[in-house]
């Protein structure tokens, strides 16, 4: 006699050989009151439902974002979910490509059991973990397997949020000639090497030295670059003091749109633009902002080449009550009154 049952797996199982057995219980007793016997079960017959491939990505085991220097080691850690049905599939390629301004250093690796499985290669820019034996990959079926790619930011870039993305490239058709399917790439992990400030100064945008008469107007152009971790600093003041021969003649003032991220104030011969949102400021990171000091040379005066410097005060440090940190001195950019011939 034959049982026929009509069976689904149910909606959201990725379990991989689901056993299903059966057995006879019977009672063949001529004595009542005997106790039923059973036949053995049938050996498991099992089902599986077929997954494709899925891709993940962290930077160092658990992290979407890194700052880290320039030309030091730090890992892309990437888990592939291999489908149910990988023993049938006939291309699986982990591929990633590193940003140009990053590179691979060292050599990139398939972790535990599972290496045996892929031929890891680097091609310029570009990581692939090629499967080469699907036939025996059973016991990896629905299994993560992990490619660690060691990898540095070049030296001298300074960019931020520098991303990289993994896909899988996978073919299960059993159709010849079939194109092969991607997985959507990961979403992106970034890394941004730290920038210290830096500060650079002009007179009336452009000029290094400027010929005024004195009680007139000119201003004084200060460009700082933020760090590209800006939003760890404790502490990012541009100061700017102005010899005792020029005044502040006006409203200093932060151009654009990061205004609103700093107080500016006079005290006396000194302008200060001190930051005072530091978590909000990401967008700024590794831009310049620009303050506008207005002055005049003071009534009276009739030196020559009279200098003016700006620093950045600043601290960055993960530790409390260490001191600050001072960026050198710009340059000195000087003005000079005309005077008339005796």
């Amino acid at each position: 006699v034959e049982l026929v049952i009509p069976a689904q797996i149910r909606e959201g199982v990725t379990r991989v050989k689901i056993p299903n057995t059966t057995k006879v219980v019977y009672n063949n007793s001529t004595v009542d009151g005997e106790p039923d016997k059973e036949t053995p079960p049938t050996p498991p017959v099992t089902v599986t439902p077929p997954t494709d491939p899925t891709v993940d990505k962290k930077i160092n085991g658990d992290k979407d974002h890194l700052d880290v220097p320039v030309q030091t080691d730090y890992t892309y850690n990437i888990k592939a979910s291999l489908p149910t049905t990988i023993t049938s599939y006939k291309k699986f390629v982990i591929t990633d490509t590193l940003d140009k301004d990053l590179m691979v250093k060292g050599t990139p690796t398939i972790t535990g059991d599972a290496a045996k499985f892929f031929d890891v290669k680097v091609d310029g820019q570009t990581v692939t973990a090629t499967m080469k034996d699907f036939a025996n990959a059973g016991d990896f079926a629905g299994q993560q397997v992990e490619l660690v790619i060691p990898a540095q930011i070049r030296e001298g870039v300074t960019r931020v949020k520098i991303p990289n993305t993994t896909k899988v490239v996978y073919n299960n058709s059993t159709v010849d000639g079939e194109p092969d399917k991607e997985t959507p790439p990961t979403p992106p992990v970034t890394v941004t090497p730290p920038t210290d400030p830096t500060v650079d100064k002009k007179i009336n945008e452009k000029l290094d030295h400027l010929d005024v008469p004195v009680q007139t107007d000119y201003t004084y152009n200060i460009k700082a670059s933020l760090p590209t971790t800006i939003t760890s600093y404790k502490k990012f003041v541009i100061t700017d003091t102005l010899d005792n021969d020029l005044m502040v003649k006006g409203t200093p003032t932060i151009t654009g749109d990061a205004a609103k991220f700093f107080d500016v104030k006079v005290d006396g011969q000194t302008v200060t633009a001190t930051m005072k949102d530091f978590a909000n400021a990401g967008e700024l990171a590794g831009q310049q902002v620009e303050l506008v000091i207005p002055a005049q040379i003071r009534e009276g005066v009739t030196r020559v080449k009279i200098p003016n410097t700006t620093k950045v005060v600043y601290n960055n440090s993960t530790v409390d009550g260490e001191p600050d940190k001072e960026t050198p001195p710009t340059p000195p950019v000087t003005v000079t009154p005309p005077t008339d011939p005796t």
